[in-house]
């Protein structure tokens, strides 16, 4: 009777498990549709915009989280940049994401850098006019090189909290405006991200 008793609650906790499991599943698979959909571009949403306005308006808004870690922000942006065609509320994000990865992996009194210009691919092409850019080099630990190629994998990430999934998310917004998001890293020294928005406009179907 002992052993039976014993075997239908390891079933009991066994079915616990596996209902939780389904849940957690279903749960993430919901969320992963999300920012799937969330990511797709709309030719309505997509304007014409100024990549400096936006790191500019990104910085107004992580002022408080900067001057409370006393992170220094340099700026050096090219004011002749052309304006790009894209969701704005989406690349604000993208910003978004990497400067506050930037400002919490770095020391009391490093420094941000933060660089816009052009990048010209053939400047006697119509189709091809090559690509704003804007970096963000910080002064952060470092990401490990076995690690650097996996950073932007949905939920992957190194710190004690969070999803995982900004970079990942970042990287989708990027590649829907058939744009380049680049990182490079050395342990000690910090971490530079690069993003290439094309000057031309998109087209769509």
């Amino acid at each position: 009777l002992a052993s039976h008793l014993e075997d239908n609650v390891q079933d009991k906790v066994a079915g616990q498990y596996l209902e939780y499991i389904q849940n957690e599943v279903k749960r993430t698979n919901k969320l992963i549709d999300e920012i799937l959909q969330f990511s797709k571009p709309s030719a309505s949403d997509y304007k014409r915009i100024n990549l400096n306005n936006l790191v500019n308006n990104v910085l107004i808004l992580t002022r408080k989280q900067i001057n409370d870690s006393y992170i220094k922000v340099e700026r050096k942006l090219d004011l002749s940049i052309p304006d790009v065609y894209g969701d704005s509320s989406q690349i604000w994000l993208v910003f978004i994401n990497i400067i506050i990865n930037a400002v919490q992996s770095m020391s009391k009194d490093s420094e941000l850098l933060i660089e816009s210009g052009v990048n010209k691919i053939n400047i006697n092409s119509e189709e091809d006019n090559g690509y704003v850019y804007v970096i963000f080099k910080d002064q952060g630990i470092g990401i490990n090189e076995e690690n650097l190629p996996k950073i932007f994998d949905p939920f992957y990430t190194t710190k004690a909290s969070g999803t995982g999934l900004g970079l990942s998310v970042s990287y989708k917004i990027i590649e829907a405006h058939n744009g380049r998001i680049m990182v490079s890293s050395q342990i000690g020294e910090g971490t530079k991200f690069m993003v290439e928005i094309p000057i031309s406009k998109p087209s769509f179907s």
